[in-house]
């Protein structure tokens, strides 16, 4: 059953060109029901998908592969900053609190070191008023 839906779902992805999205959407979603985190990292690896799912699949695998949930919980941040308004830069900045939270103490340096490396990302120092809940949040060391 699983594989036939895995299957129905990859083909829908595939004769859709137009509205593809859609369908990497539930399969990325058909992935994370099924606990098939490998599946859900190499799919939105090759795609780009919801910020929602960036972080479901981020979350899953902090424990045993902390750097693949930075990538992730970083792209959904930067891709929700870009949103360009202050509730955006808001939720953008909630979204690098929650993976501070849940990262371990091991992990804190590197987790800083890419804060600090937002900073330095074009399209997000043109918009100062996320720069500003960046600094306040996660002041730079």
């Amino acid at each position: 059953c699983y594989d036939k839906a895995e299957a129905l779902l990859k083909e829908k992805s595939a004769k859709r060109q137009g509205l593809r999205g859609l369908s990497v959407y539930s399969l990325v979603d058909f992935f994370l029901y099924t606990d098939n985190l490998d599946k859900a990292v190499e799919l939105a690896r090759m795609q780009e998908v919801v910020s929602d799912q960036l972080t479901a699949i981020g979350s899953a695998v902090v424990a045993s592969d902390p750097e693949t949930a930075m990538d992730f919980y970083f792209r959904a941040a930067v891709n929700t900053a870009r949103e360009g308004n202050n509730r955006a830069y808001d939720d953008a900045v909630d979204t690098l609190r929650e993976l501070g939270n849940i990262l371990g103490k091991e992990n804190q340096a590197m987790f800083h070191k890419r804060v600090n490396s937002l900073r330095e990302v074009k399209t997000l120092t043109r918009k100062p008023n996320f720069m500003k809940a960046l600094n306040k949040e996660f002041p730079q060391t």
